[in-house]
């Protein structure tokens, strides 16, 4: 069990015990032999901090909270530990369990956060941490600098018995998943929906409804999923973002997003008739 309560620690506050993960020039280290997902399936990115040298905590890290009863830890570091894989964080989100993911999900967000936020965007001057409030602060004209959060929809689009799956240009070969784009200001999430869905691929939409939420720090997003059911018009890619489209049924599709994204789950309940 996660329980979340994160704040910066410094050196002289890092408990004896406990567990901490590793994030070192935006990948994860993990604890696996390779990147296999055989291996990765068999690691972990948990690291006890008393196998740390003093050296690797004096720079201070990340309280997340408590994770199996014990204190819970993130640090960015430049060079990883020897014993340690240096990968990229999304294969590893298919391999942990529901609160190990949750935790890595806070911890990645917070560390690019606090990257991002170094110095004060008002006068420039480099940001400390807040002493009461989990924020940053500007020591010389006060601005205080909370984590960063973008709301962005993903959107399931179904037609009779079939559902919207496209290939964004971004995504690894072949992999396709639903529309989602972030939300602009003045919209409302409805609206965001509605627009991102006419902008990519050329259709209309009605019955936009709200299925659930993920937080995913790529790079500080809160994605918030939706159903729609298609109304008017033709599949057209829109070439910038989706270079394919087409209407999918559970028994014949292409391959799906990896395991642990939002995207999957709303996929897999569709086919299962749950929503």
């Amino acid at each position: 069990m996660f329980i979340p309560d994160w704040n910066w620690t410094d050196a002289e506050d890092i408990p004896a015990e406990g567990w901490t993960m590793i994030v070192s020039k935006r990948n994860f280290c993990y604890n696996a032999k390779d990147d296999s997902a055989a291996s990765l399936a068999g690691g972990t990115p948990l690291v006890p901090l008393d196998d740390l040298p003093s050296s690797y905590l004096a720079a201070g890290m990340i309280r997340l909270g408590i994770y199996r009863e014990r204190p819970l830890f993130i640090m960015d570091r430049e060079t990883p530990p020897d014993s340690l894989l240096s990968i990229p964080f999304r294969p590893v989100l298919g391999h942990l369990n529901p609160d190990l993911l949750r935790a890595a999900m806070l911890g990645y967000h917070l560390v690019q956060w606090i990257a991002n936020s170094r110095f004060c965007g008002r006068c420039g001057k480099e940001n400390t941490f807040h002493h009461r409030e989990k924020a940053r602060v500007c020591p010389d004209c006060g601005l205080v600098t909370f984590p960063r959060i973008s709301p962005a929809v993903i959107t399931a689009v179904q037609k009779e018995d079939r559902i919207l799956l496209a290939h964004n240009k971004n995504f690894a070969a072949p992999v396709y998943s639903l529309i989602a784009g972030f939300v602009e200001p003045g919209e409302s999430l409805e609206e965001a929906v509605a627009r991102e869905i006419s902008e990519e691929v050329g259709i209309q939409v009605t019955n936009i409804s709200y299925v659930s939420s993920q937080p995913w720090p790529f790079p500080d997003s809160l994605m918030l999923g939706f159903t729609a059911e298609w109304s008017s018009g033709e599949l057209s890619p829109d070439g910038i973002e989706i270079t394919d489209a087409g209407w999918f049924n559970r028994d014949d599709h292409p391959q799906l997003p990896l395991k642990g994204s939002i995207a999957l789950a709303i996929i897999e309940k569709i086919f299962a008739g749950l929503c």
